[in-house]
């Protein structure tokens, strides 16, 4: 199982098929109630300002694909 993919999930960014909550219930020692958010399609959207940097600049780069990178 990706790191990047347990990180993501346990952030409540990405969701977790059974086989691989129960893993991740079994390494952590998450509760029943824990298994069942990691399970759960994750909603996106963030009524606050963001505040992790690479969510941050994932979503500069879609609204400005052009200035990233540019040298102007």
């Amino acid at each position: 199982m990706s790191p990047v993919l347990v990180v993501g999930a346990l952030l409540g960014q990405m969701k977790l098929t059974k086989p691989q909550c129960g893993q991740a219930v079994s390494l952590f020692g998450l509760s029943e109630a824990e298994k069942r958010l990691l399970n759960e399609v994750p909603v996106r959207s963030t009524p606050m300002p963001l505040t992790d940097p690479l969510i941050y600049r994932f979503r500069v780069y879609a609204a400005h694909p052009t200035r990233i990178g540019s040298k102007s």
